[in-house]
């Protein structure tokens, strides 16, 4: 097998999506824009001088506009996934404004074909996609089986710890908030959830301590977060569920989210993945703690490495974590897609990208002679959709 058959077997294969925003009744792009303006080619349009206000617009200079910005920036890897999305999924190449006009047809007339979001799952080999919906789970309609919910609670984690730092007793209103944690979750395994999704904020301090040493009557917001942290562990445990944490991204430095570099961001959990034995997946949005996240699926067996997320999901720091995977970490332990995608035609485009990484690293793989062209495909199988699956589904 050479590298072109390992590349097309590799594009050719099912993959979980562990992280999008797609919604149950608006599954495709709305219009060329909704694709060309996704957030993260947005930002590197923005860079190139594309307009912030560029909905604003006429169509005619938006369009003009689109077409300065892209060429400036067609380095960036957003812009390869762009052309990718309208060559592979539209037949249209991106060139000038005569094609952006044209792509704009195109979209317009695939968000009024009723098999167009089917069609793009097919390509895409979409077989799972995982969102963070409410309580409530609805399937995407006609597209059967492939939306599977897992409950973000980021929201209620804070609050929670920011009632026990606040209350006067502590400890009582550190009871009750245990009680309301352990509801919560059995409330989520009635409903058949299989996990729960949740960012940290930063915080100082340790959790590898007794749960019932963790507060006194001066207790603030920290030690009252690794309380709840400690809660929310148990309570997923005896649910038999597991527990997701995405982690890196912070927006106390400006006034958007920005990656914010903690190098004890992962080491800090460690007391929760030793004293609890459900698994964990740790999902990450800087470079620092990677790393960290390998050696915390080598030491606990019960602790997953997910997907790239946010500012790490890029080419190059792929292929460093990829590295760290294939030598430290079992292939049944790590899953590797989360596009964050608000569209089909992103989640074609963002997967494709980690595909195109993942055949080149393992062709490399194979030319140095670590492993053999069935280890890589079955490795890559693992990680595309195996692992995922049985951990989500």
């Amino acid at each position: 097998m050479n590298s072109t058959d390992l590349k097309d077997l590799i594009f050719d294969m099912d993959i979980v999506d562990t992280h999008c925003h797609l919604v149950h009744d608006n599954l495709t792009a709305t219009d060329f824009w909704a694709i060309a303006e996704y957030f993260w080619l947005a930002r590197q349009l923005w860079a190139a001088g594309y307009p912030r206000n560029a909905s604003e617009l006429d169509e005619k200079t938006r369009v003009s506009e689109f077409c300065k910005a892209f060429r400036s920036s067609r380095n960036t890897v957003w812009c390869w996934a762009l052309d990718r999305i309208f060559k592979d999924l539209y037949s249209i190449a991106l060139s000038d404004e005569k094609s952006v006009h044209k792509a704009i047809e195109a979209v317009r007339d695939s968000r009024a074909d009723p098999k167009w979001a089917d069609t793009v799952v097919l390509k895409t080999k979409l077989k799972k996609a995982v969102v963070n919906s409410p309580e409530e789970h609805r399937e995407f309609p006609g597209l059967p089986d492939i939306c599977v919910t897992v409950p973000r609670i980021d929201g209620k984690i804070k609050t929670w710890a920011s009632r026990i730092s606040d209350a006067e007793n502590k400890f009582h209103e550190a009871e009750t908030v245990a009680q309301e944690i352990e509801q919560l979750v059995e409330h989520y395994r009635k409903n058949e959830r299989k996990g729960i999704m949740t960012t940290i904020p930063r915080f100082e301090g340790q959790t590898n301590i007794n749960p019932n040493d963790i507060l006194t009557k001066d207790s603030g917001f920290d030690d009252a977060l690794i309380f709840v942290l400690h809660c929310l562990s148990s309570a997923v445990e005896k649910q038999g569920m597991f527990l997701q944490f995405f982690l890196g991204v912070e927006s106390n430095y400006c006034s958007q989210s920005v990656p914010a570099n903690d190098p004890d961001r992962v080491t800090k959990l460690y007391g929760l993945f030793e004293r609890y034995s459900c698994p964990f997946d740790i999902v990450l949005a800087t470079k620092i703690n990677n790393i960290d996240a390998i050696w915390a699926a080598n030491i606990f067996p019960n602790v997953y490495v997910g997907a790239m997320w946010w500012y790490n999901y890029l080419p190059e720091l792929y292929r460093e974590t990829l590295q760290y995977r294939i030598e430290a970490v079992p292939m049944v332990k790590s899953s590797i897609i989360a596009t964050d995608a608000r569209c089909l035609e992103w989640s074609y485009g963002k997967a494709l990208v980690v595909k195109k990484v993942l055949a080149e690293f393992l062709a490399q793989q194979i030319k140095l002679g670590w492993i053999d062209e069935d280890l890589a495909v079955r490795t890559a199988r693992c990680w595309l959709c195996e692992t995922p699956m049985k951990l989500f589904v």
